[in-house]
């Protein structure tokens, strides 16, 4: 069976009643796997006031999902993080409370069935993407508190490619103060892994933050929350038979939480992992991938930072973005967080219905954003984005994962439910 992803959006419930369907109208096909991606805002390309995303990865047996909340408008800079057995579940801003809950319930043809466990404070979007006629298994794995040392994780299948949330929780179902959010993946053919982690202090510290750091040595971090600096980061190496190594380096990862998908692809699929920045002209650019095969999907990592694996904790380090792009469908969710000693934070959050779509890091929508730009097309080894608002100043560096299809079939395909 050739690989499928399908993409949709949902309004998440303001009510603990019932169940609420995740799903895709353009698909009948029923999915084995699913990513999610959340924020505040019930409209696409409109910031709301916190910046408020939740990430979740669930194959129906175990669902897990971080989130990672700063508060706007606040004189401490009130900053939360929170690890879950979800779907999508959400921590309040400015506190430890679980704001929302939806579990599991049933993969249903389109798309996944979920129980609406907690009301989430607001109606909320929620971004999926749906995996299809693939091997998709979410395990969880206990970071070593000695550097070094891993932590062995069997997904009892050979797999091709990881997905990785992380928040630096010891404990499932737990939140905790200073915000945490680290997205990342691993190619197991090349042994290349990519992330980025954004983080803030809570409370007016010195510094408060925000933080960022995008990486092309590891597929998640700990850095620090204040100062933008790495403590440790997440290393994935297979190991013998099916089974997988996470090891933290640098540092011993203080026994935190580590929630991984891992994805077999069946009928000769390939992912490649590709570095590019933000041009400092608009127009259309076209970003060189690799090999000969037009990519399905992407999936776009993009921030302010200058370098990769370099700290980031001034203005420029509070905006950051999440992109999905296929040929015929594209969103992007985003968050800036400004805090200041002794003033008051300023942070948004939004969805969009382009490929990049990042606020500008102090919150100014009236002018526009740092970066926006749409997918025009995707091309042999390449894909091409029209940038149509961009900082000339200087570029902000992007990492992005690509899955092609195997050669000879038109894999993927992905469908995008917009609410405007």
């Amino acid at each position: 069976m050739t690989l499928g992803v399908f993409v949709g959006q949902s309004i998440l419930p303001v009510d603990a009643v019932g169940t609420t369907n995740l799903d895709s109208p353009d698909s009948t096909d029923v999915p084995v796997g699913s990513l999610h991606a959340r924020t505040k805002g019930t409209v696409n390309g409109t910031k709301v006031n916190d910046s408020d995303f939740s990430l979740g990865l669930s194959d129906g047996t175990l669902s897990r999902a971080i989130s990672s909340a700063c508060n706007d408008n606040a004189a401490a800079d009130d900053a939360n993080k929170g690890y879950y057995n979800s779907v999508v579940a959400a921590v309040t801003p400015g506190s430890v409370v679980q704001e929302g809950d939806v579990t599991h319930d049933a993969f249903i043809a389109g798309g996944q069935r979920v129980n609406d466990v907690q009301a989430f404070f607001a109606a909320s979007l929620c971004q999926h993407m749906f995996f299809t006629g693939c091997t998709y298994t979410v395990v969880e794995a206990t970071l070593d508190a000695t550097v070094d040392v891993a932590d062995n994780v069997d997904p009892g299948h050979e797999w091709d490619l990881a997905l990785v949330l992380h928040c630096r929780e010891t404990t499932l179902d737990d939140a905790d103060a200073d915000s945490m959010g680290s997205f990342g993946f691993m190619t197991k053919a090349d042994d290349k892994q990519a992330c980025l982690t954004t983080g803030c202090n809570n409370g007016d510290g010195s510094p408060g933050g925000p933080s960022l750091q995008i990486s092309n040595t590891y597929c998640g971090q700990r850095i620090n929350e204040g100062t933008g600096a790495l403590i440790y980061g997440i290393d994935i190496q297979a190991a013998s038979g099916t089974s997988a190594d996470v090891i933290p380096r640098i540092a011993g990862g203080e026994s935190s939480l580590v929630a991984i998908a891992f994805i077999r692809f069946l009928t000769g699929e390939s992912a490649l992992i590709f570095e590019s920045a933000s041009p400092t002209s608009t127009g259309s650019r076209q970003d060189t991938i690799g090999g000969s095969l037009v990519p399905l999907v992407t999936i776009d990592l993009f921030s302010r930072a200058a370098a990769y694996d370099t700290a980031e904790a001034d203005a420029d380090a509070g905006a950051f973005g999440i992109g999905f792009s296929s040929a015929d469908s594209q969103f992007c969710v985003s968050g800036q967080n400004e805090f200041a000693t002794g003033g008051n934070s300023n942070c948004t959050g939004k969805s969009d219905n382009v490929a990049c779509s990042v606020p500008r890091d102090d919150g100014n929508e009236a002018a526009g954003n740092a970066y926006l730009a749409s997918l025009t097309s995707m091309d042999a080894g390449a894909r091409t984005l029209n940038w149509t608002v961009v900082r000339t100043a200087a570029a902000g560096k992007i990492i992005s994962l690509a899955i092609f299809p195997a050669p000879g079939n038109k894999g993927i395909l992905i469908k995008q439910r917009l609410y405007v």
